[in-house]
């Protein structure tokens, strides 16, 4: 059976918006391993046939060292799993997601692309302030 994985950071925003999403891949014969920050949604998510694997990311900061623990961990969880395919719910899941160096880790990848979109008008925000920063007055 092919394996499907949503790495999300919160129990509620997935009942909230991928819920229907996961109920049709275990309609469609998928395993449906949801990895998120388990809370008060759990159970809902459990009573629809998918799994649940706790997973605590911290949705605050960029400090570099609790981003390379999350990657490490993902990536403990993407080998673990051996998901066929994984969708990356929100910019920090897309982050610490796409960053496990082992490239047989899943086989697919779908990010959100909502946060692509913000991602980039980020960096190049971010690079045209650093320019205007060292321009010549």
């Amino acid at each position: 059976m092919p394996k499907i994985a949503f790495l999300v950071t919160e129990d509620w925003y997935f009942v909230s918006h991928r819920l229907p999403l996961g109920i049709a891949a275990r309609s469609a014969g998928y395993d449906v391993v949801v990895i998120t920050r388990a809370r008060m949604h759990t159970a809902l998510i459990e009573s629809h046939g998918l799994r649940v694997l706790p997973f605590e990311m911290n949705r605050r900061g960029l400090n570099p060292f609790v981003l390379i623990r999350e990657i490490l961990q993902v990536l403990r969880i993407y080998l673990s799993e051996r998901p066929d395919i994984v969708h990356h719910v929100a910019l920090r899941p897309v982050l610490v997601g796409k960053s496990p160096p082992d490239p047989q880790a899943y086989k697919e990848n779908f990010p959100h692309l909502q946060e692509w979109t913000f991602f980039s008008r980020a960096i190049k925000y971010f690079i045209n302030a650093e320019a205007i920063c060292l321009s010549p007055v």
